[in-house]
């Protein structure tokens, strides 16, 4: 995460996936980029967040998120769909 952090210099997060939901593990934040209200040990929709659709998107397709909405992405595979893909 470290390295990560030094080369984008954006916010970095690690989370894990809690049926439909990702648990905020770890932050690390850059001072000049905008600020976000992620906080460790908070939790974030899988749905409509980065860090969300990422494990959303490599998670095994047995396990589709129960939560959605219209034109939202709740199974691995259409996660992966790029948008304007």
């Amino acid at each position: 995460m470290d390295d990560l952090f030094h080369v984008t210099r954006q916010h970095v997060l690690l989370a894990v996936r809690d049926q439909a939901e990702a648990l905020l593990v770890e932050r690390l934040s850059a001072r000049d980029v905008s600020p976000v209200l992620y906080r460790v040990g908070g939790r974030l929709p899988l749905t409509s967040t980065g860090v969300g659709l990422v494990l959303l998107a490599f998670a095994p397709t047995a396990a589709p998120c129960p939560r959605g909405g219209y034109g939202v992405a709740t199974t691995p595979s259409a996660a992966r769909v790029t948008p304007g893909g």
